[in-house]
């Protein structure tokens, strides 16, 4: 069977304008309420069932929106199946080798929405962790001994490094409650020399050996790195962290621009759906590995046409100076590839059989839809990070000026609803107001204006509640 750019168009694979599942811009100023609500939902019919059930879960316990919990899950998933789980072609095979980010303001749940995903593979690492402890005991030994890790939450690159060198052959997962700090410290770390920290987190991502020489003690060499990250970070730290620099990194991350879910405490997570996640992470920390396994005929010609058409996407991307955007495009490949090792792996550890089928056409079009969506993400947080210093200024000028006709425009004591459109309407604002609908996101979190904004769900019309103090 031959597959057409025509049939992956229509499959929505990829999208056959070169333009859509990009956001093109004329200057990295916000987006608002209306271009964000273009993005597409979780794509939760990518995963197989009991991992999809899972997350439903999971999310459902705090509220949260699914890929809040979809991402930790997806993470801890691919740092359990290590570097000897390669999927792919004879010249494109790669292991499930990820760096999830979750672009949230605060109060969205993205550290309690994790906290179930990483309970087995945290669990594990305890276990390991004691075991090296009893051993040292017997042996009465005040040295520690080194031991394997599953998981990290805070370290520097030499630390992470170490770890991954403990854990060579293995799967390490980095988990960051905040990757500002993570981020942060790529470039500030030893004095100046945050380069050579951020060469080492870009070659363990491209899964190269990494040297660390140290002067008062022996290298760190990782031969086999497989490193896997997720972590939060907020929109208004984003263009300050690095992200913006011509070394790819950006790139390497896949991306989910998230907004708060209004709601209650949640749902208990239901005992069987604990039971079958600890089986699942268990099962991939075990799960048999040997050669390569390879694609279905059917599934290389599917990778073969998304591959060249990603290639061409990047560099009509790149000439029309969008360098972020075109970075990630010319990136996709190489996630989809990564995505499919992961999703083939669950897939194994789901249905049982053999431990090593070839992978098929439906794994690779799951994993296309995925970085898809990741991409359309990632291009929100492209404009966020390259905002200027000049685009935080007009916010605050945007933010002065809609406190202002609010307070106008309102009694003491008033309450009044309406779209963001609306309210430009009401209120007469001039068009040069940038995003009014981030304007009204930044008034909610400021309890000094003298006025309670509250958004209200999509269930209502997706507006905001604007009520001043009496």
């Amino acid at each position: 069977m031959t597959i057409d750019d025509a049939d992956l168009a229509r499959d929505d694979l990829l999208p056959d304008d070169p333009g859509q599942g990009c956001v093109p811009w004329e200057d990295p100023a916000e987006f608002d309420d209306e271009q964000l609500e273009v993005l597409p939902p979780y794509p939760l019919d990518v995963l197989p069932g009991q991992t999809r059930g899972i997350v439903e879960a999971f999310a459902a316990s705090v509220t949260a929106s699914p890929e809040l919990a979809a991402l930790p899950c997806l993470a801890v998933v691919a740092a359990s199946l290590g570097p000897n789980w390669v999927c792919g072609t004879p010249s494109y095979a790669r292991s499930a080798v990820l760096w999830f980010g979750a672009v949230a303001p605060p109060g969205c749940g993205k550290s309690p929405a994790a906290r179930p995903a990483l309970a087995p593979l945290m669990a594990e690492d305890t276990r390991l962790h004691d075991e090296r402890d009893l051993a040292q005991d017997e042996a009465k030994s005040k040295t520690k001994g080194r031991r394997r890790y599953l998981v990290v939450t805070d370290t520097t690159p030499e630390a992470l490094t170490s770890a991954l060198a403990d854990s060579e052959g293995h799967g390490l997962l980095a988990f960051s409650d905040e990757l500002a700090q993570l981020l942060g410290g790529m470039a500030g770390y030893s004095g100046g020399r945050g380069r050579a920290g951020r060469a080492g987190w870009l070659s363990a991502w491209s899964g190269e050996p990494v040297r660390v020489l140290r002067q008062t003690s022996e290298p760190l060499e990782v031969d086999r790195p497989h490193l896997c990250v997720y972590g939060g970070i907020q929109p208004d730290v984003l263009s300050r962290v690095g992200l913006g620099e011509g070394d790819g990194l950006m790139a390497r991350w896949l991306w989910a621009v998230v907004e708060p879910i209004q709601g209650g405490l949640g749902k208990p997570i239901p005992a069987d759906v604990a039971d079958w996640w600890q089986r699942i992470v268990g099962a991939a920390l075990a799960l048999e590995h040997g050669d390569r396994i390879p694609y279905e005929d059917e599934a290389t010609v599917v990778l073969d046409r998304y591959v060249r058409k990603s290639r061409a996407r990047a560099v009509e991307l790149g000439a029309a100076g969008l360098r972020l955007l075109a970075g990630a495009r010319a990136k996709a490949p190489e996630q989809a590839v990564r995505l499919t090792a992961l999703l083939h792996g669950l897939d194994v550890i789901e249905n049982g059989g053999p431990s090593q089928p070839p992978v098929p056409a439906d794994t690779v079009e799951r994993a296309i839809r995925l970085t898809e969506w990741h991409l359309a993400h990632g291009a929100v947080v492209a404009r966020l990070v390259e905002r200027r210093p000049a685009d935080r200024a007009r916010a605050v000028e945007a933010d002065d000026l809609l406190a202002q006709a609010l307070r106008r425009a309102l009694r003491p004591g008033e309450s009044r609803r309406a779209s963001a459109g609306q309210w430009a309407k009401q209120l007469g604002l001039p068009g040069s107001l940038e995003s009014l609908g981030h304007a009204f996101k930044r008034l909610a979190a400021d309890s000094r204006s003298g006025l309670r904004v509250l958004r209200l769900p999509r269930a209502q019309s997706r507006g905001w509640r604007v009520t001043r103090s009496g």
